[in-house]
């Protein structure tokens, strides 16, 4: 053996910077409050966590580790999905006034019921970021629950209020949030303390004005 190859395996080469990344539609922070406030009793009855107020999202697609490099990818992909996905109207309007107790993950989950429209908008908006991605060579998550995903690959839009969240409580309606958006984000997750960390790297908006002319 020579002395490099000595060397080779002595030391291992330096891991690529990733990130953690995934596509949301971000309340702002009155809604952020709003939802926490709908969920107070509930994270009582349900024994769980709540999720800090800070954090409160609609998480659209997980993508999960990536390398730096292909971050730029990503944004590329959600300009395209942006400005091909344009409602005839905005802002767009979703109204949360249902909880479900996911039982698996051990979550609670404020679900939207209504307007029809958007919530098929918002369903839409998933499927093509997720197609795209897919498309590009990224392995998007594919656990149900957390990630939105049934085993048929349908979007399932949720709120994630409380985390190790041991039952149901007792009543499955909470007070009525309107959340109201004209835009998603891609987001870098970062781990390591009592909460994860997200950071807005880039916002999309919905608007015909980023179609390409």
């Amino acid at each position: 053996m020579s002395c490099s190859e000595g060397a080779e395996e002595r030391f291992e080469r330096p891991r690529e910077p990733s990130r953690r990344l995934f596509f949301a539609i971000w309340p702002d922070h009155d809604q952020q409050t709003a939802f926490a406030h709908a969920a107070r009793k509930a994270v009582k009855a349900s024994g769980g966590a709540a999720v800090p107020v800070v954090n409160i999202h609609l998480t659209l697609l997980f993508v999960g580790s990536t390398p730096e490099r292909r971050t730029a990818e990503l944004v590329a992909i959600a300009r395209r999905v942006a400005s091909s996905s344009v409602p005839e109207t905005l802002p767009l309007e979703l109204e949360f006034e249902s909880l479900e107790h996911w039982r698996k993950p051990q979550v609670l989950c404020a679900v939207p019921t209504s307007p029809a429209g958007p919530l098929a908008f918002t369903i839409r908006l998933a499927q093509s970021l997720r197609t795209q991605a897919t498309a590009a060579g990224f392995t998007p998550s594919s656990v149900s629950e957390p990630a939105g995903f049934g085993k048929a690959q349908e979007f399932r839009p949720h709120v994630t209020l409380v985390r190790k969240a041991v039952r149901a409580p007792g009543s499955a309606s909470m007070t009525a949030v309107i959340w109201r958006f004209a835009e998603f984000v891609l987001v870098d997750s970062r781990t390591g303390g009592q909460a994860s960390e997200y950071r807005i790297v880039e916002s999309f908006p919905l608007s015909a004005d980023n179609r390409p002319t």
